[in-house]
């Protein structure tokens, strides 16, 4: 049951990170202020959205790393691993641009251009890809077991 909700909150990230960039991408007229704050402390979608998904991805990979360890060389050499470690590793890329441009950003060194929101979303599309490709991948392949379970 845990894992069916972590999985629900990735995909509804995922798809979070696509609308920030289709937003951003389609020219929609947004509002003064261009940057939403919450009390005072900026909250850029651009960056709070991949920042959020890669702990999620993160955590969830940690979690799933820490049970192929204890499934044995076995486990450590299945696709499953290296699919867990690759996305763990973009999850760790997107968190670190994340963290690193929301405290550019709470600097204010004044007078340069912000380029962190285009580096995390440079880093969180193709994160936001790979679970919303994992989940497709899980589901069909869940598909294709029950009917072949079913038929014979």
């Amino acid at each position: 049951m845990k894992r069916e909700i972590v999985r629900t909150v990735e995909t509804a990230l995922a798809v979070g990170v696509l609308l920030v960039v289709w937003v951003i991408s389609t020219e929609v007229p947004v509002e003064y202020p261009s940057w939403p704050e919450v009390a005072g402390v900026p909250a850029n979608p651009e960056l709070l959205v991949p920042g959020a998904l890669a702990v999620v991805v993160l955590v969830s990979a940690l979690r799933t790393s820490a049970s192929i360890v204890s499934g044995g060389i076995a486990a450590i050499k299945s696709a499953r691993a290296l699919w867990t470690a690759g996305i763990g590793l973009l999850a760790a890329l997107t968190l670190f641009l994340s963290v690193v441009s929301l405290y550019t950003l709470y600097a204010d060194t004044g007078g340069c251009v912000f380029f962190g929101g285009l580096l995390t979303l440079s880093a969180g599309i193709p994160l936001a890809l790979l679970v919303l490709g994992r989940q497709l991948f899980d589901g069909v392949a869940g598909w294709y077991r029950r009917r072949h379970v079913a038929s014979e």
